[in-house]
């Protein structure tokens, strides 16, 4: 007995649990008895139960030696169809195997993601990383055609910001519908459809010339990416469970590094005097081949009854987003204000206008890429906590800085900040049990995108009546409303 279990675990066990992705059947002779007699019959996971099986009202098909009943404890391996169940008889845990049901001792049993296929649970890391990566280019080229845009229509700057409401009306459309749609379709079909949409309609901006039809392009451009953001954020929250690490910060620096690589390559093309649409056509020909790369590593499943329909934030989710909000609002007054107060109110430093916002994202990039880490070391309570007071440090810094280093030290504190306050929200959203997942990312995207739009023209009010000063103050006091507020990412 002893002799025949060693030779099955030297075959069919590794030292990650039971070996992954082998059709076969170990024979009877190579089964620790008396277990194959019955763990030999292939159980296919669609077929009912077999004669001498009894369903029972809660699911559990029993033959008196086994008890096949769907995966509760996270050791299912969707791909599959693999099951688990539990022998009466020979006190082990037999995995249902492509089909077959092997034993696997319950002392070596591993965590669920020991368990996991690691191939797959790379692969779906991988693809939700080339998805951040890829809105992130889509962004930055759509952000290197506005002047473009702007040629072509012979539009002023008050005909521009409405055209740029198109954009934003758009987006906030399309989150809560990609919320629903998840929930019916999955992530992928969402996925690739935002992005597709966005993607396309880089195109005809860029050559495009009649005002109509670039509102029209624009206001597509916003649904496609507000869709594509939603399901990106769920599939994230999604992948991040099932590996058992967190790993939101890592894929929310994608999107920054796609960016910045978005946005360097028109630059680089313009030195050649490449035409505008050049650098979109093979932005879309980089889009196409990265995303077909990706594409399978996307989440597919659907929500039993097609998901939740449009859902308004309600209970921890409504704090949740407003948080998302602030720290949103946060982000977009150092991109749309920080030049404006360095040429302005501290002109007299010397600093040119983009300096400012230079420090800010590479802050904020690299507090990302260390921001699992950082996360899974302290905690997202603390991580919250923490980098909400140092933004608001850096936003006092930036107001009462008496030189020039300790003003780009206060952006780069408030990148730093910053970085890690929006993932930890998101994975907080995906441990709520207020609302559906979908519904409640769909619904905190859509208020902190809520927050990017009205940020900068708030932000220009208090300025307005008093200085950006104030204004860069009363942003570092909501960061603390934050800090107050970090319980909810435990």
């Amino acid at each position: 007995m002893a002799r025949q279990r060693e030779k099955f675990r030297a075959e069919w066990e590794t030292p990650e649990g039971l070996r992954a992705c082998s059709a076969r059947i170990p024979p009877p002779d190579r089964m620790p008895a008396p277990c194959h007699a019955r763990l030999q019959r292939r159980l296919s996971p669609a077929k009912r139960p077999e004669a001498g099986h009894e369903r029972r009202k809660d699911g559990v098909s029993s033959c008196g030696l086994l008890e096949i009943r769907p995966d509760t404890r996270g050791l299912s391996f969707s791909e599959h169809g693999f099951e688990a169940a539990s022998c009466h008889r020979c006190d082990s845990n037999p995995v249902r195997f492509c089909g077959a049901l092997l034993p696997l001792d319950a002392r070596n049993a591993r965590k669920r993601d020991s368990l996991m296929n690691r191939t797959t649970v790379q692969r779906l890391q991988n693809s939700t990383r080339a998805v951040f990566f890829l809105v992130g280019v889509v962004s930055a080229l759509w952000s290197c055609l506005v002047p473009v845009v702007k040629q072509h229509a012979a539009l002023n700057d008050g005909a521009l910001g409405l055209l740029l409401l198109c954009l934003g009306i758009g987006s906030i459309i399309g989150m809560p519908l990609a919320g629903q749609w998840v929930g019916r379709w999955g992530c992928r079909i969402v996925a690739t459809g935002g992005l597709a949409l966005a993607g396309t309609l880089l195109m005809p901006l860029a050559l495009l010339h009649d005002v109509p039809l670039l509102a029209a392009s624009v206001f597509g451009l916003g649904m496609g990416l507000g869709a594509v953001e939603t399901a990106m954020n769920i599939q994230a929250i999604d992948v991040e469970k099932q590996s058992g690490r967190p790993m939101l910060s890592g894929f929310h620096a994608f999107f920054s590094i796609g960016g910045a690589i978005g946005a360097a390559g028109p630059q680089v093309l313009a030195l050649v005097q490449a035409q505008p649409w050049v650098s979109v056509l093979i932005g879309e020909l980089g889009i196409i081949g990265l995303f077909g790369a990706a594409w399978r590593g996307l989440l597919n499943h659907a929500e039993p009854g097609g998901g939740a329909g449009f859902g308004l934030p309600r209970g921890i989710v409504w704090l949740l987003g407003l948080l998302t909000c602030i720290a949103f609002l946060a982000e977009g007054a150092v991109l749309d204000w920080g030049g404006v107060y360095l040429s302005g109110e501290r002109v007299g430093f010397g600093i040119a206008p983009g300096w400012g916002y230079a420090v800010f994202a590479t802050a904020m990039t690299f507090g990302r890429l260390t921001g699992d880490h950082v996360v899974a070391k302290a905690g997202p309570a603390l991580i919250m906590a923490g980098g909400s007071l140092c933004a608001a440090l850096g936003f006092a810094l930036v107001v009462y800085g008496p030189n020039a280093p300790l003003l780009l030290g206060g952006f780069v504190l408030i990148g730093l900040g910053c970085a890690n306050i929006v993932p930890v929200l998101y994975a907080a959203t995906g441990r709520q049990s207020v609302m559906k997942v979908n519904a409640a990312v769909a619904a905190i995207t859509t208020m902190g995108y809520a927050g990017i739009l009205a940020g900068p023209a708030l932000v220009g009010a208090v300025a307005h009546v008093s200085s950006l000063s104030v204004a860069f103050l009363l942003l570092a006091a909501l960061l603390v409303f934050i800090a107050l507020n970090a319980r909810l990412a435990r």
